[in-house]
């Protein structure tokens, strides 16, 4: 976790997981490198998060995110989370959805 000049918060943590390869471009990827570091860490002790914010994919070859599932493991853990971003999913498939949930 890295110190933060966020006035209301201490610290923050961009945990990289990966991509797909799409192209030549992706044998620089830096989010490759990180896979493997993260991975070298082991099972992580995740409790006391209080906060996650999500964001899905953007741009033409972006992956769908499984927002359900990101939610149901906040609720389930009792943390809050804001979705940024949502990526690529259609007005249609997000029409009516608000979330909110007070736990």
């Amino acid at each position: 976790m890295n110190k933060s000049k966020i006035e209301w918060m201490e610290t923050t943590w961009n945990p990289v997981t990966g991509c797909n390869k799409i192209s030549e471009g992706c044998d620089n990827c830096y989010a490759e490198r990180m896979t493997k570091r993260l991975k070298a860490m082991g099972e992580l002790n995740l409790s006391g998060i209080d906060w996650v914010i999500v964001g899905g994919g953007s741009g033409p070859k972006a992956r769908s995110i499984d927002a359900d599932w990101v939610r149901d493991q906040c609720v389930e853990q009792n943390v809050p989370f804001f979705f940024q971003t949502v990526g690529r999913c259609t007005e249609e498939e997000w029409k009516g959805s608000r979330w909110y949930y007070v736990g």
